[in-house]
């Protein structure tokens, strides 16, 4: 996200707060690093057809996303989601994670969907579906499955 210089500032001191002055220097030795990256990758070539492949799959998601038009629905969803990773709030009530992603509490859907219910379970985005954390995250859905208003369908 493109984020204002007030926004850019508020992170900043965010930082500070919580990790002293060292923040700025982890900062500024950051983006040293990535604008040595930013060089060296403009005339790089691709490392291997794998990673080539890669980013042609992800330019074209990207596409795709952008034309995507997802129409509001008239079903309750639930979401399973991992504890929030806040690292920054902002103004509006915004919130950043530690890459630098906005991130709300609904991700997402409360445009989309009137029935929403968010249950977190434990773990982070890969974990969630790793053991023991995938045990948490199958009973949340069975729970789901059998008060599901299809569930009492199927069962008479």
């Amino acid at each position: 996200p493109n984020f204002s210089l007030l926004d850019k500032a508020s992170m900043i001191l965010q930082g500070i707060r919580a990790n002293g002055l060292g923040h700025l220097v982890y900062k500024v030795q950051n983006r040293i690093q990535w604008e040595r990256e930013q060089r060296e990758n403009q005339n790089a070539e691709p490392i291997d057809q794998l990673s080539f492949q890669s980013q042609k799959v992800g330019d074209a998601f990207i596409r795709a996303l952008r034309a995507y038009n997802v129409a509001p629905l008239d079903v309750p969803v639930t979401v399973l989601r991992p504890k929030l990773n806040v690292k920054f709030q902002l103004s509006g009530g915004r919130m950043v994670d530690d890459e630098r992603n906005l991130i709300s509490e609904d991700n997402g859907w409360s445009s989309f969907v009137d029935k929403l219910t968010i249950i977190e379970v434990p773990g982070d985005h890969d974990s969630m579906v790793l053991e023991p954390n995938v045990r948490v995250l199958v009973s949340k859905i069975r729970n789901i499955i059998a008060v599901s208003p299809s569930s009492e369908k199927n069962a008479a």
